[in-house]
């Protein structure tokens, strides 16, 4: 797929985006094509590494409603770095949660002036400016919604907080994230999402009872976005309904909020239905009513309305189709996932 500079596979439940070096593709070519597909994030400059003849670096990542989920192996040196030009630019508001594995890795700003090691995981905030410099690494990094994070924690200053390897939910963390990666082949949109969840509540009740941190001033499309994403379930999430809760003009929340083509209204709707799909196509899952009410579509005429829509199906032959049509069918949601990640985290 173009629009993310490498190779998409739709083939499983869970998309996942590749990032390899072709054979005969330059390191500057590679490299250039990377740096697009992290410039909603951060600057990486390719001149940095083209006279390192030794390097190398593949990235792999997963796509779920809650989150992206990368792991990236590399030889050599380079570095990521986020100002406020970026940050204007891609009005991201997103945070970056990074499990150091091995190598050298250099952040700034940092809350202590303790080295990063592996095993520590670290957490960014794309609203501030920052930067990575990494040496023979390898990692995984979650690029998260402050939402995904539970209490109060996801309205608090998070930049440069360090959860250290010696963390007691650390390791559990650690190893939930690596086989999330490892098995999604073969699970479902559901199993991958109940993981990134548990991880997230993990990592709030970590940051809760081990960093003292302040409350942030958010961005406005962080205040939007924490909004929706709590509220989903609310049959009264409407425009006008979040506007009157932030106190700003419906003009304001269009003009911050620009979706595929659309607005608020189809914002809401694709997300209601992310939350929906791994539901609906769990065979021996909850009741339609049930999940329209816990999506936020409140009845299941609604639910069955919308999914019709989107892909032509009852919502029994969702649930019951055989395996090719359920192929074709989730090839079309992730379509639709991959397209909400666009939205989500800036790209242009």
């Amino acid at each position: 797929m173009q629009r993310w500079s490498a190779t998409v596979d739709l083939d499983s439940a869970i998309p996942r985006v590749e990032y390899r070096r072709n054979e005969d593709e330059t390191l500057r070519a590679y490299m250039t094509r990377v740096a697009a597909s992290i410039s909603f994030a951060f600057l990486l400059d390719p001149d940095e590494v083209v006279d390192q003849p030794d390097f190398t670096l593949e990235t792999q990542m997963i796509v779920l409603p809650e989150g992206l989920v990368s792991r990236t192996a590399s030889s050599g040196s380079f570095t990521l770095s986020r100002d406020k030009k970026r940050i204007e630019a891609t009005s991201t508001d997103h945070l970056l949660v990074y499990f150091i594995e091995q190598g050298v890795v250099e952040v700034t700003p940092t809350r202590s002036s303790r080295l990063l090691q592996p095993g520590d995981i670290l957490l960014l905030d794309l609203n501030r400016p920052g930067a990575l410099l990494q040496h023979n690494i390898r990692n995984i990094r979650i690029i998260m919604p402050r939402s995904g994070l539970s209490g109060d924690i996801d309205e608090q200053d998070l930049h440069g907080c360090v959860i250290p390897a010696g963390h007691p939910l650390a390791g559990l963390m650690r190893d939930c994230v690596k086989r999330l990666i490892d098995d999604a082949p073969r699970m479902t949109q559901r199993h991958g999402s109940v993981t990134l969840r548990m991880i997230f509540e993990l990592l709030s009740t970590a940051l809760a009872d081990r960093i003292e941190i302040a409350s942030a001033d958010l961005p406005l499309k962080t205040r939007i976005d924490l909004l929706i994403n709590h509220n989903l379930n609310r049959q009264e999430l409407t425009p006008g309904w979040i506007a009157d809760r932030l106190g700003i003009s419906r003009a304001t929340l269009y003009r911050t909020i620009q979706y595929n083509g659309g607005g608020v209204k189809d914002l809401i709707t694709d997300r209601r239905r992310l939350r929906a799909w791994s539901m609906l196509t769990d065979v021996e899952g909850d009741s339609f009513a049930d999940i329209a009410r816990r999506s936020g579509f409140g009845t299941r005429a609604k639910l069955a309305q919308s999914f019709a829509k989107l892909l032509g199906k009852s919502l029994d032959e969702i649930r019951f189709s055989d395996p090719d049509t359920k192929a074709k069918m989730n090839a079309a949601v992730s379509e639709m996932l991959l397209g909400n990640w666009e939205n989500r985290i800036g790209r242009r």
